[in-house]
């Protein structure tokens, strides 16, 4: 019984960690790859590069990657340092 409350307790847990970052996520103002090289003036090549070299990172979501203009904003404010 205790093992199944345990078990129980920790599978909550995790889903209120998920739900936490989804959250977090909904918060914030999600770029699509369009949107992020229009804003970063960039072009989407770029963008992508920029991305696989970790200069800027991409959440996927549903099989996209979208840019969180936070981390955008904080990525090239590093970079301008």
């Amino acid at each position: 019984m205790e093992k199944e409350l345990d078990k129980r307790l920790k599978g909550l847990k995790k889903q209120i960690t998920q739900l936490e970052k989804y959250l977090q996520i909904q918060q914030e103002v999600l770029m699509t790859r369009s949107q992020a090289a229009n804003f970063l003036s960039v072009s989407l090549t770029t963008l992508r590069t920029w991305t696989e070299s970790g200069t800027l990172i991409g959440k996927r979501l549903g099989g996209r990657i979208y840019y969180l203009k936070s981390e955008i904003i904080g990525s090239m404010n590093r970079i301008q340092q």
